[in-house]
Formats: C-alpha cells, structure tokens, sequence
C-alpha cells in the first residue's frame, strides 16, 4: 500500500544512519526500500552512509542534499526532540509514541497492514520499554555492534534477512519444512563440535537459547501469538522462505550465537573486573540514603574501564553495587541504579551539570537555569553532552562517540553519589553552591541564608524524581 502523500521533488542518494544503527532504524530503511519507492525515488538503490553525530537540518535541506535521515538528523524519521514535552509538562526527549519505524510507516501509510502494524508495535516496545528479552532481535543487533567496530552494514544486511524472513512468514503463514532445525538443535550441534569453550559463558549462551526456544515452543503449543522477535523464531522462519540457502542456516545462526558467546565472556570478565579491587575502581558503602536501609546503606562502584557490560555486571550477586559510575579511558562517564532499589538519580543528574554549566569569573553559572530545570530528562540545551534516560546518566557511547567527556575529577563523582541521594546532604549541597531557590535562575543568587533555610524547612524533599 502506496500513502497518497506527495512524491519528493528530488532523486534520494543516501540514506543516513548513526553509527550501530538500532533495530527500530534497520526496520525503518527496510520498509522505505521496500514501500517507499514511489514517494521516495532512489531509495531502493540509496547508498547507506553512517554518522558519527549530525547537526540537526531540515526536511527540505536534506532533501536538496539528495539525502534520507533516519533515527538521526532530527528529521520526518527521527523521533529524538531535545527538550520536547508531553502534555503533562514533563520532559519527554522524544515524540510520544513513534521511533523510526512508526514514523516510516504511518509516511507511507503502511499501518492498516497487519504484518507492518504488528512489526512496527514490536519495534516500538523494544525501543521504549524495559525488559527486551537477551535473545530478541533488538537486543542481539546491540551484541553485535558491541564485538564489532566496523560492522555497521555486516549488521544490518544480516539482521535485514532476519526481518524478511518473519515479514513473509506473518504474511502467508508458512508452515513448518521437512527437515526444518530449531535454534535449540543448531546450538546443540555447534555445542558438541566444542565451538563455546569457555564453561561459564557457555552455560549463559546456553540458558539464553532454551529460553528463547521455550517461549517460541509455548507459544505453538498454546496458540499464542508468536514472540515474533524471537531469535528462535527468525531461525524458523528463515526456513521456511528462500531469502537464506538451507545450507547456510547454521552460519547464519553461529553469527549472532558467537557474539553472544563473546559477549557473555566479556561480561564475566567485567564481573571479574568489578569486585577485584584495584587502581580505578572504588567501592562506598553510604548510609542514610533515600531508598536503602539506614544500617546497609547504599554501594556505591566507581570504576574506570572501557568494557562496556561491567556496569551490568555490577548487579551480580558477587559485585552488588546499587549505583554504578563507570568512566572509560577517553574520560566519559555511564551512571545507573540498580533497577530493584528506589533510588533516583535525579539529584546526581543536576549535580554533574551544574558543574558542567558554563561559568564566571566567581564560578556562578553564566545563564538562566534554574535547579529545577537541570533535571530534565535528555539533553539539557547548555549542557548537551549528559543525556539523562531512564534513570541513567549518559555521556556519548557507542552510537554517539563524539560526544565530549565530563571534566569533573573521578573523586568529584564519588562526592556527588555522597550528596545525591540523601535529602539532607542534597540541601546542604546546594547550599554550599549558593543555590538556595529550587527554580530561581542560578546565575543570580543573592538570597540570604535565612530563605534557604525557609526552603529546607518548607522543602524537606528537594526535587526528585
């Protein structure tokens, strides 16, 4: 189904992605290259390029430059909205509702078909929800990106034919070959030429396949609908349609089981890493926090390291950190709480930018921002580089690795989780800063100590989320 939108007024060249492309992104350009060919000419052809960050442009500048954004830009197929509200007033960051291949589809008029809709629902809980399952599709593009540094288009070609796959087989409902394996029967194949060695990492990939094969398994047996996202049904699905030769199905399936395996071998190094102590990692037990036991306060890790899973593999058993700092070898940092705990980094969020708000000679923030405003979540326009998500704190990363470090010291972090969390020390803090009205502009802070006290009194909570 064609949209009766009008036809763009030029030929498109290139589509444009960020770097390590998310599945709502490679679903989009999927769609565009398989339906949009008539309001978007070229596009079947378009020439993939990948951005390490693009100022933001309009629709009609990109179209002049023959080129096709997507999940990037801030253009028609971008869902990111720095600073955008919903209609509560709340900071959202993002359109309510869409990603990349909602807004694709809904272009296109794609979203009366079934197979699209339900593809493109899939997308969008995987991109705004918690709990995507290790072995969905979304989840197992980011273990790829994670082992390889250039694989930008070894990805997205190999999860494409995935996506084809599941596409055609939602259509016409194929049913099961002769001779058709499941993933549980390829792994097991694999497992017994000895291709994952090392035990531990073995045993998680080996958990991850049941479950992905059990859920695949119940839905069939319960006539459910199917966890279409499933890396276990893809590998029924790529079967059972001709889009991958039969005799290729297991080299298809060791691509992702392999980064899988690496992945999880890189984890249990990170765990390893986590509770050793050595130079660079920093381990704090805080009491009388907001949301921990005052006798067992609040573990607090801060660790210098360039493996991107140790801030996962800082919730083990053996590690148990609540909240985790990690800071690479370029300087940026990745903060995040332990999921089971009430704590909030809200406070931490405005702590860190206000020491990264431009300032004055006398140290005072040079523009209007009040400490209110500076825990909005996204990117806060004065300080762009910390991104606030989901109750964490992100500074640049893999898809965006030209965003610039923090220059607050390590030991200055540290002193932040101190303060943070406790609604005292949070109002002592922003005493000692001279911040003493929670939505009174920073840079102009001549109140006496006595309003500041009135606050605390009247404001035992300062802002949290």
């Amino acid at each position: 189904m064609e949209t009766t939108k009008k036809v763009i007024q030029t030929v498109i060249n290139h589509i444009l992605l960020h770097v390590k492309p998310h599945w709502d992104e490679i679903v989009a350009v999927w769609l565009l290259q398989t339906f949009g060919l008539e309001r978007y000419p070229g596009i079947g052809t378009a020439k993939k390029r990948y951005t390490k960050g693009v100022e933001p442009k309009s629709d009609k500048i990109f179209d002049m430059l023959k080129m096709l954004p997507v999940g990037c830009g801030q253009g028609r197929f971008d869902e990111h909205r720095p600073g955008l509200k919903d209609a509560q007033g709340e900071s959202t960051d993002r359109i309510p509702g869409e990603c990349a291949t909602t807004l694709v589809a809904k272009d296109l008029g794609l979203m009366e078909m079934s197979v699209v809709k339900r593809i493109a629902e899939e997308a969008l809980r995987c991109d705004t929800e918690a709990g995507v399952g290790i072995t969905e599709m979304p989840n197992v593009v980011k273990a790829m990106h994670r082992r390889l540094e250039d694989g930008n288009e070894t990805v997205l070609e190999w999860a494409t034919k995935g996506l084809r796959a599941t596409s055609a087989t939602l259509e016409f409902n194929f049913a099961k070959v002769a001779g058709e394996k499941t993933l549980q029967g390829i792994f097991n194949e694999l497992d017994k030429d000895e291709r994952f060695p090392d035990q531990r990492s073995r045993n998680s990939l080996a958990s991850m396949v049941g479950k992905s094969q059990s859920k695949l398994d119940k839905s069939e047996k319960e006539s459910t609908p199917a966890p279409i996202l499933e890396l276990a049904f893809v590998v029924s699905a790529l079967q059972r349609t001709d889009i991958v030769p039969t005799n290729d199905i297991i080299d298809w399936v060791m691509f992702p089981l392999a980064h899988l395996y690496n992945d999880q071998t890189e984890f249990w190094a990170a765990v390893d890493e986590a509770k050793t102590p050595h130079i660079g990692r920093v381990a704090e037990r805080l009491n009388n926090l907001q949301g921990g036991k005052e006798k067992e306060g609040v573990k607090v890790l801060i660790i210098h390291s360039d493996n991107q899973l140790v801030a996962k593999a800082s919730r083990v058993k053996e590690v148990g950190a609540d909240v985790t700092i990690v800071r690479d070898s370029t300087g940026r940092i990745y903060v995040t709480v332990d999921s089971h705990t009430e704590l909030s980094l809200g406070n931490y969020v405005r702590m860190i930018r206000w020491y990264e708000l431009p300032k004055d000679g006398n140290g005072k923030p040079v523009n209007d921002v009040s400490w209110a405003d500076l825990g909005v979540e996204g990117a806060h326009p004065l300080v762009p580089h910390i991104y606030f998500f989901k109750n964490s704190i992100i500074n640049g990363g893999p898809t965006h690795p030209d965003v610039a470090p923090v220059g607050v010291a390590s030991q200055t972090l540290l002193n932040i989780a101190r303060a943070a969390f406790s609604k005292r020390h949070t109002i002592l803090w922003m005493k000692e800063h001279g911040i003493f009205k929670v939505n009174k502009p920073l840079n102009n802070v001549g109140e006496a100590v006595e309003s500041a006290k009135e606050t605390s009194a009247t404001e035992e909570n300062p802002p949290t989320e």
